[in-house]
């Protein structure tokens, strides 16, 4: 028994792991092949696979991890930014992550196989970079940051163009207003 259409997203990981079962429901072979999104997905829902074996548990224990994953990405990314400190203790921090933990729609996304919490972690990722290549004003930073964005929007979700057309924006007219056009390469 799953949720939405999260068999959709786990077909061949599924599949990898019954195939050679003698009872294999044969449809679910031109299942797999119909597979939405399966580069990401299928490699983290195998590993909760092998770990937990075929189980509600060993399905979506990827999605957790991912979602666990994100909200320490975020925190990183957020840090520095925001301080609003209360006996030594960053209140602003404290109160972004327990707002995900509780968060219902971001809760939704985090115990089920939908494209959209891999979408969010890879967001976040490429947030991460690119808070990266401003702090330290290292071309390392931004150049990882457009492979991800690159990898995002091919194989993991095609609205992730959005976030990186909006960071090659800002970087863009950032070099335009300081007049700083070095070359990069």
């Amino acid at each position: 028994i799953t949720t939405w259409d999260e068999p959709y997203y786990t077909y061949s990981a599924v599949y990898d792991l019954i195939s050679d079962k003698p009872n294999f429901p044969k449809e679910m072979l031109y299942n797999a092949e119909l597979e939405v999104i399966s580069l990401h997905s299928s490699a983290i829902t195998k590993i909760g696979l092998f770990l937990f074996g075929n189980t509600l548990v060993g399905l979506r224990f990827g999605v957790v991890l991912l979602s666990l994953l994100t909200i320490l990405i975020l925190y990183l990314v957020l840090r520095n930014k925001l301080k609003i400190e209360l006996w030594g203790f960053n209140i602003w921090n404290t109160f972004i992550i327990l707002f995900l933990f509780t968060e219902p729609t971001f809760f939704m996304f985090s115990r089920a196989q939908t494209p959209q919490i891999y979408s969010i972690f890879w967001i976040s990722s490429i947030l991460l970079l690119y808070n990266m290549y401003v702090e330290k004003n290292k071309y390392i930073f931004l150049y990882l940051t457009t492979i991800l964005a690159i990898i995002s929007f091919l194989f993991v979700y095609p609205y992730n163009i959005y976030v990186s057309l909006a960071l090659g924006t800002m970087t863009a007219l950032d070099a335009l207003f300081k007049k700083s056009f070095k070359p990069i390469f």
